[in-house]
């Protein structure tokens, strides 16, 4: 309960997070357990949001994890994506600690990242052997104290209890972040679905575009992609270059061009915004998963270019264009040059694309 009070202010989030690196297994359950149906409350708190932070990053049952804190960020997901604050609850699990989404001041507040990888350089030099004898030892022991009761079975994955004692996590935060995201319906698949069916919208908006971009990066170490598969980003990339040509309502930026396209609205590829998030989007690379994905640059390229080019010239949608370009896709940037050399005489390729972005490869 104490605890609860607590994280509403940013000093008694720090706090709290302090106490939950340093708390045992059972301590860091307990805390979890008051959190049941809280969870959304504290994710849309300014404060509260950095013990969700934090959870994710000592909490080593993800099991857990997932039944309190997942479920309920999953329960409105699009809502949390809207919210500037409480969209880093997502974010964290994408791109720990990006200073983009989460100033330092803020990073400050969450447990330091060397206090969460003592446990990964302590074992790195065990063999394969040593850590099953270890772990027999440790089964061994569990066993002699009796059996743990019945709430408390049901309840983990039993990882935790290596830390009763304290003395910080266990786990590898990039392997809890692929857990938190993995599942036939879990979170990794629910944001999928939550970008596929609100894709027109969060490519209008800054705040939701940060949210869409990070899911389409595929995780920072690739946990996003490694847990939904090769199929869902591909038809999240495609559901995502369809929306470029959905018309929406001009923004001020776009004011002053004809009365009738105005009425009508714009092709988020020609809104300012739109094409401004497009662009960061063909930018990315593709994620590296063994399955392998196709860059977004490729996928719009076919989808939405690709023998159309003469029709999005001296639109907000060059940069994008541009931006295709300069990707990592040297298939795709070949036709790109082959099919607007000639568009735009006696304009060099390398005087146009100067204009967007860095010259790489022209």
């Amino acid at each position: 309960k104490i605890t609860g009070r607590m994280m509403h202010t940013l000093d008694g989030a720090r706090a709290v997070n302090t106490l939950m690196a340093a708390a045992s297994a059972k301590q860091r359950k307990k805390v979890l357990k008051s959190l049941k149906d809280l969870v959304l409350k504290i994710a849309l708190d300014q404060s509260g949001r950095l013990v969700i932070l934090g959870l994710m990053d000592v909490v080593d049952d993800t099991v857990l994890m997932k039944k309190i804190v997942i479920s309920e960020l999953c329960s409105d997901l699009y809502g949390l994506a809207s919210d500037k604050h409480a969209r880093v609850c997502l974010l964290h699990l994408l791109n720990p600690r990006c200073p983009r989404y989460l100033p330092p001041a803020l990073v400050e507040t969450l447990p330091p990242l060397d206090q969460l990888q003592v446990a990964d350089s302590s074992t790195a030099g065990e063999s394969q052997k040593d850590k099953e004898e270890k772990s027999k030892a440790e089964k061994g022991k569990q066993g002699k104290k009796g059996e743990k009761s019945k709430g408390d079975e049901d309840d983990g994955d039993g990882v935790e209890e290596e830390g009763a004692s304290g003395g910080g996590p266990k786990k590898p935060l990039t392997v809890k972040r692929r857990e938190l995201l993995s599942g036939k319906d879990g979170l990794g698949k629910k944001l999928v679905d939550m970008c596929f069916e609100h894709s027109a919208e969060m490519l209008c908006d800054h705040v939701k575009a940060d949210v869409l971009a990070e899911v389409m990066s595929g995780g920072v170490e690739c946990e996003m992609a490694e847990a939904v598969g090769c199929e869902e980003m591909q038809r999240l990339y495609e559901a995502v270059a369809e929306a470029a040509t959905v018309r929406v309502p001009k923004t001020k930026e776009c004011e002053g061009e004809e009365e009738e396209e105005e009425k009508e609205g714009t092709s988020i590829l020609t809104d300012y915004t739109g094409s401004r998030v497009l662009r960061r989007l063909a930018l990315l690379p593709a994620p590296k998963s063994p399955e392998g994905v196709a860059c977004f640059a490729s996928v719009l390229w076919a989808k939405v270019f690709k023998g159309n080019c003469s029709k999005w010239l001296n639109t907000h949608a060059e940069k994008v264009l541009a931006a295709i370009l300069e990707s990592e896709d040297e298939k795709t940037a070949k036709a790109i040059r082959v099919e607007i050399t000639k568009l735009l005489k006696p304009v060099s390729i390398v005087e146009w694309q100067i204009k967007y972005t860095k010259v790489k490869n022209v």
